[in-house]
């Protein structure tokens, strides 16, 4: 080989080492984003699973509810099972326990007595099963036949501070604020036809 085709022979290694190089490059930076790709998709997967598991066990809830309202129809026409109150923002959890247990066949209670253990036990269980969950129940429609049903919860690791309330909710529901961190809130709705 003449000494020009030894140095054109080079500078063509030379320039494909250098493309060789910024290809590795490229190729390690598609990579990387694909890598964080999956990594935002698996965290917004489980946050979504975990509002999905919510919202599938307020549908048992409110499945739970209306057979016993529908078990006692007395206390329903009574209007004992209506249920408005502040939701507790707290560490401590609310109260739930009443004074007339009527939990096995041998007690003696009546319709609204009834009712009120029927309530106090249900709303600790939504309390139970959903992060912070809360709940308000209408008055009886006596012309409809029909409850308003509002379950609420707070998303445990969900901040969203611009927009806190996520679903449409009752009036007066607000999230909370705690180290300047708000929590967002999340409603269901159900109408319980007797």
């Amino acid at each position: 080989m003449s000494p020009a085709q030894i140095k054109q022979t080079t500078m063509q290694a030379h320039k494909q080492t250098g493309a060789s190089l910024i290809e590795v490059l490229v190729a390690i930076l598609v990579v990387a984003l694909g890598i964080l790709s999956m990594a935002i998709m698996q965290t917004k997967v489980t946050r979504l699973s975990k509002v999905s598991e919510a919202r599938t066990m307020g549908n048992m809830l409110a499945a739970d509810l209306a057979d016993r309202m529908r078990a006692n129809p007395g206390g329903v026409a009574l209007g004992a099972y209506a249920f408005s109150a502040a939701m507790p923002t707290g560490a401590t959890p609310p109260s739930f326990s009443v004074t007339t247990q009527c939990n096995d066949a041998l007690s003696n209670c009546n319709a609204s007595q009834l009712a009120q253990f029927d309530l106090s036990d249900w709303r600790e269980l939504v309390y139970r099963s959903l992060p912070n969950g809360w709940t308000r129940i209408s008055a009886y429609d006596g012309i409809n036949h029909a409850h308003d049903l509002w379950l609420i919860w707070q998303e445990p690791d969900e901040r969203t501070p611009k927009l806190p309330v996520l679903d449409p909710c009752p009036d007066g529901i607000a999230p909370s604020t705690s180290n300047g961190v708000t929590k967002a809130i999340r409603c269901m709705y159900f109408r319980i036809n007797l």
